[in-house]
């Protein structure tokens, strides 16, 4: 049964390539950027399984394991099907007098956004692998350092958008712009973090996509595969030496230049630690012991679109008791490695078999799915500031959980949501501008 799931997934993941491929909207294009994550995620840990830490799971546990993901992508694929099949058409969101003044200076913006995010980089040299843990970033972490966090995929997703306006109108200042992006990339090195150094690369490809520069856009997809497959060792190799100790999930604990394919397929396999943090966490909620709080959890996610200023004190989103420790990568790690704070990554599937089991995890992607078709119609297909907007969650909806439950993907556009309530009343004070020449 194993293999045959696997298989299955693969169909399933073939399917949506060729889907991203025909369609060229941009909901089969995340789904796309998913699909193609999920064979380093999914598929190559089974066939290869030797050769990772998976030996320590059984051919049963294993296989309903790779059942849960698959059901859970296949409904969340469903669900995207059926609100595509509906033509459902909404009204694309646009700010008419804001798109306006942002287009007509989104040079400017390019400015701003680089110089914010620098300062952001500047004042966030702290990463939870060299700040002894979450809680201890958390407090390390200052008020501004904050407030920059929270502008900086913003940042990062004016700077794509900026640059991918200026490759298409063939800007003179598009070879400076380039090589301020690419600075950034090599700052990024430093973090010795994957997503860090993903983020700004396919923010810059949801960019090209949203601005009908497609082939581009699959043409970098390749490339970022390959700086991911080439940079990957290199990045653990630099984590663990922040790290000072031991890796708990035994990924490559030396790097060598001498094989970089080889020593980046070998880093690609480590992530079968999401299938053993899956099997852990499986086995805690199975316990008849186990008892999730659905009312805290739930109330945690509404909770967080309360502002502070109203609710001073708010419990720990995506939380079944209101603590750190009670969200799902915290616990993975409390389950696992029991030494400190810390996280482990933990996907849709299982956070979904979390809040309800095998019926709630079909439920919950296909919900999941509704929320993607309407979310990226809304915001992709509007004015310039909608797909700013989206292009700020861009990473986190694609490739960031390969997918994200329902109730993570909320709070993963939550951010978005707020600026966007924010801005509709802006507008109704803001000067007419008639022209959007760049």
């Amino acid at each position: 049964m194993l293999y045959f799931f696997t298989i299955l997934f693969i169909f399933l993941i073939l399917y949506v390539l060729r889907k991203m491929r025909i369609k060229k909207s941009i909901v089969w294009f995340v789904l796309g950027l998913q699909a193609l994550f999920s064979i380093g995620y999914y598929i190559l840990p089974v066939f290869f399984r030797e050769r990772t830490q998976l030996l320590l799971v059984n051919d049963y546990e294993l296989a309903e394991l790779v059942l849960m993901a698959l059901l859970f992508f296949f409904f969340l694929v469903v669900g995207v099907v059926f609100c595509e099949s509906s033509k459902i058409n909404r009204r694309p969101l646009t700010f008419p007098r804001l798109d306006s003044f942002v287009y007509r200076n989104l040079y400017k913006f390019f400015w701003l956004g680089f110089i914010l995010w620098i300062m952001y980089f500047l004042n966030n040299n702290l990463t939870t692998y060299i700040s002894g843990g979450i809680e201890a970033y958390q407090e390390q972490e200052s008020v501004f350092s904050g407030l920059l966090g929270a502008l900086s995929s913003i940042c990062i997703s004016i700077i794509a958008y900026s640059l991918s306006i200026s490759i298409k109108l063939k800007s003179k200042k598009v070879a400076l712009m380039i090589v301020l992006s690419i600075f950034i990339l090599f700052l990024l090195l430093s973090t010795a973090q994957r997503l860090f150094l993903l983020t700004p690369l396919f923010t810059f490809i949801g960019a090209l996509f949203l601005t009908d520069q497609k082939r581009k856009s699959f043409r970098i997809i390749l490339i970022s595969v390959l700086i991911l497959i080439i940079s990957s060792p290199l990045l653990v190799f630099l984590r663990q030496s922040q790290e000072n100790e031991k890796f708990i999930l035994n990924p490559t604990n030396q790097f060598s230049s001498k094989n970089v394919f080889e020593d980046g397929f070998n880093s690609l396999l480590d992530r079968s630690d999401l299938y053993f943090v899956m099997y852990n966490l499986k086995k805690y909620f199975d316990h008849p012991n186990y008892d999730f709080n659905h009312f805290q959890y739930y109330g945690s996610v509404f909770e967080s679109f309360i502002p502070q200023v109203f609710l001073s004190s708010k419990s720990q989103v995506l939380s079944d008791n209101g603590r750190l420790d009670g969200e799902i990568s915290v616990l993975a790690w409390d389950q696992i490695v029991g030494n400190g704070i810390g996280s482990l990554t933990s996907f849709g599937a299982i956070s979904a078999y979390r809040q309800g089991g095998w019926l709630w995890l079909i439920f919950n992607g296909l919900f999941t799915g509704f929320l993607y078709y309407f979310f990226c119609m809304y915001f992709s297909r509007g004015g310039t500031i909608a797909q700013i907007l989206f292009l700020s969650v861009f990473t986190s909806i694609s490739i960031q959980q390969v997918p994200p439950s329902l109730m993570y993907f909320i709070v993963y556009i939550k951010p978005i949501l707020q600026i966007t309530i924010l801005l509709f009343f802006l507008t109704m004070f803001f000067p007419k501008k008639k022209s959007l020449k760049y």
